[in-house]
């Protein structure tokens, strides 16, 4: 019994996001929703490789993006990275001019200020969603092609010949047993290739996370929630959309020795030992400020 209890929930949350999916489109039609502009120099046009791309507020630029851009410079230097800052302070702004002086890495970063009227509550959800809008932006204006990842995360090597040989459109980690849309799809990483195909879907995912973050009342999860319903519509609807699986060795949030990219996910990032003591060593090394 409890199983089929369970079953009805997970069929009831989906269809409670579709239902609210299409209330919000059609209330987009009448009165189109707009985010905030952005701000700042995006990556330069070029052909390759792939621009590594995370988005964060104050706290995690201090606690997550320094030791997130000292990995790269020490493990792969080749890889391009673009921050985007919500809410920057100054004193971020200094330190993002500092990195970009020292590194020795193509490091770029665009930032916003967040609408003034967001609730609390919805802030969470408008950082960890929005990203996704403005890679979309920022592609657009770079042509390049993109690795968004999110910003606990930690380079451990090259990963520009596993991104080269990314087949298709769309490079994703699926977890397709799961029932509800929430949990088929993993946001903490999303290869993007430029292609015409890609910015359709991307197109269309930047507008429906505007509608449900700024008009809807979706939980934590939104993020995934949009990125599959928006794949499943382009998959039927749109152009001939191709996506691949990514390899486990992007994103590894059990930090095994042989992966490419560490993922702090949850609370692991504050009490896994291996995690943490790489994350301080790359701290210590750069003598970053927290």
């Amino acid at each position: 019994m409890a199983k089929v209890h369970r079953r009805i929930g997970e069929f009831l949350q989906n269809a409670s996001f579709v239902a609210t999916d299409l209330r919000l489109s059609l209330i987009a039609r009448m009165a189109p929703l707009r985010l905030p502009p952005i701000h700042g120099n995006g990556p330069r046009r070029a052909q390759q490789p792939a621009v590594l791309f995370a988005a964060c507020d104050v706290l995690y630029f201090f606690e997550h993006a320094q030791p997130l851009l000292a990995s790269v410079a020490a493990h792969d230097p080749d890889l391009p990275v673009h921050i985007h800052l919500y809410d920057p302070t100054e004193a971020v702004f200094r330190i993002c001019q500092q990195m970009k002086d020292t590194l020795g890495i193509e490091f770029s970063f665009t930032w916003e200020i967040p609408p003034a009227s967001l609730e609390p509550a919805k802030k969470a959800r408008y950082f960890a969603s929005i990203r996704f809008a403005r890679l979309f932006q920022l592609m657009q204006a770079s042509g390049r092609d993109f690795f968004a990842i999110d910003v606990d995360s930690l380079v451990r090597g090259d990963l520009g010949p596993i991104l080269s040989q990314v087949e298709g459109d769309l490079g994703l980690f699926f977890r397709l047993k799961r029932r509800t849309f929430d949990a088929r799809i993993k946001a903490g990483a999303l290869f993007c290739r430029s292609t015409p195909t890609t910015m359709y879907f991307l197109n269309e995912l930047s507008g429906r996370l505007t509608r449900h973050v700024l008009a809807g009342r979706r939980r934590w999860g939104l993020d995934q929630e949009c990125i599959y319903w928006t794949l499943r519509i382009a998959q039927v609807l749109g152009p001939n959309l191709a996506v691949t699986a990514l390899p486990d060795s992007l994103l590894d949030w059990h930090f095994r020795d042989d992966s490419l990219l560490w993922t702090g996910k949850g609370e692991r990032k504050r009490t896994d030992s291996a995690y943490a003591v790489l994350r301080d060593k790359l701290i210590a090394g750069r003598a970053i400020s927290t």
